[in-house]
């Protein structure tokens, strides 16, 4: 974002490494300050690289920590992620779709006419003709001085390749750390590079080893935040096929999962859900039957709390996480009863909280039933609360998308208000296809065509079909 950045990125190179860590720190922290600037951040990580690596550089092994401790809180990577899902769904700025709109409508005129008669003048009348009854003509050739300059803008591309680079550079001054005689690391600093790499996505399966070689000479028991990084970050892959690597995978995770054994009841909620998931994670070697029941019995217990219960969200979030789980480790299926977990949380919680439920969570909880399978999730009781629930927003929903349609002056987007599309497949999907949804469902035509209804309504105003609601 132009305008808001702590500082202009010419000026970083004029900043010593600690008056640039304290911009990182400043640009997370302080409310007031907007998000920063591309040419900001690739300006930062350009300057840390080459005071870094430098010739007879002073950054010292407190330094290094300092600066890992920090880059574990900006992520580039979940950037680049949001930008592909934004690309990938078609939400395409200005000055991306004319990069873009010239080959896609070559490409659209050659399928075209493929099989036709073609001259090269009458192409080029059509082609000319067709984008200017489109509107499209005007921004075909010409583009905004602002738009043009945006290409030779810094990119997160740019700030990647610096982020990426300068991991690699400080792997480099670890390893040569960890490679003396006398380890000046201490375990405590250790695992502080073993999580700014975890986090990073960074990092070489030598560097993880050297690092929980390190972490094995620690004397004080591990804490929950430590616990919380290590099994929701640390990629647990580099055990996979790597026999030699057993012994000291076990040595690793054993003062953890111990730790986790004593105080799984003391947890919190967001503390409970969050080392379930890291636990699940680390694949049925390092979660044991024995505290896996143990998780399944506490979950029980507090979704029948008076204090500490789990609300209707978080139950939602475990159930999806032991559905994972049971799928990635299918050897568990004989063991576990699952009908009795889905039984004891349709009555303890879902039976209960169904009528406040909105579309988007109902098809989730249906996604459960599903997966989970058997009579005991898509129960009679269950289902009837369930339908009553889903013909009453559907109805409100079409009611509302009436009115709209009435209301020419409403400033309201088209399609359904208060309910996606997609949620609604999910649920038309299991109608058509789930066997036990089918055998109790005493509304499935009503709930089907109320959906097809509004499926319709959802579609611009140009491409519906007139029918009776």
């Amino acid at each position: 974002m132009q305008g808001t950045d702590i500082m202009r990125a010419e000026l970083v190179y004029s900043l010593d490494l600690e008056d640039i860590l304290v911009l990182f720190k400043r640009a997370r922290t302080e409310r007031n300050i907007g998000k920063q600037s591309y040419e900001f951040y690739n300006a930062c990580l350009d300057r840390i690289n080459n005071l870094v690596t430098e010739r007879n550089s002073k950054v010292k092994k407190d330094q290094i920590i300092q600066i890992l401790n920090e880059m574990s809180y900006y992520r580039p990577k979940e950037d680049e992620i949001y930008e592909k899902q934004r690309k990938h769904q078609g939400l395409m700025t200005k000055s991306e779709m004319q990069d873009d709109i010239i080959s896609v409508r070559h490409k659209e005129i050659i399928s075209e006419k493929a099989d036709s008669f073609r001259t090269v003048p009458g192409d080029m009348a059509k082609f000319v003709f067709q984008n200017l009854s489109k509107g499209l003509f005007k921004d075909m050739f010409t583009q905004y001085d602002e738009e043009q300059e945006s290409k030779f803008k810094v990119s997160l591309y740019d700030v990647l390749s610096n982020y990426i680079e300068l991991y690699q550079n400080l792997e480099v001054r670890v390893n040569d750390m960890l490679n003396q005689d006398n380890i000046t690391l201490t375990p405590k600093e250790g695992l502080d590079v073993l999580v700014s790499y975890s986090i990073a996505q960074e990092g070489t399966n030598t560097l993880f080893v050297k690092l929980i070689e390190l972490l094995l000479k620690r004397q004080e028991p591990y804490d929950i935040v430590e616990i919380e990084l290590v099994l929701n970050y640390f990629p647990h892959v580099i055990w996979r096929n790597e026999q030699q690597l057993m012994i000291l995978r076990d040595r690793f995770y054993y003062p953890m999962t111990l730790k986790i054994n004593e105080i799984i009841n003391d947890l919190d909620s967001r503390q409970f859900l969050s080392v379930f998931q890291g636990l699940s994670l680390c694949g049925d070697q390092v979660f044991k039957l024995e505290l896996f029941n143990k998780y399944l019995n506490s979950y029980v217990q507090r979704i029948q709390a008076a204090t500490n219960k789990l609300n209707v969200e978080q139950c939602f979030t475990f159930l999806e996480l032991y559905i994972q789980y049971m799928r990635a480790n299918p050897s568990l299926l004989e063991i576990i009863d699952s009908h009795q977990l889905i039984q004891v949380s349709n009555q303890l919680v879902f039976n209960n909280e169904l009528p406040k439920l909105t579309i988007h969570q109902i098809s989730g909880l249906f996604w459960i039933f599903s997966n989970i399978g058997g009579s005991a999730s898509f129960n009679q009781v269950t289902v009837d609360i369930a339908e009553e629930r889903l013909s009453k927003l559907m109805r409100e929903e079409l009611l509302l998308q009436k009115n709209l349609e009435k209301d020419v002056e409403a400033n309201v987007r088209e399609g359904l208000q208060t309910m996606s599309v997609h949620d609604l497949e999910v649920i038309d999907y299991l109608y058509n296809n789930d066997i036990n949804l089918k055998e109790v469902s005493k509304r499935s035509k009503e709930i089907q065509k109320l959906i097809k209804q509004a499926k319709h309504w959802d579609k611009p105003e140009k491409e519906r079909k007139w029918f009776h609601i």
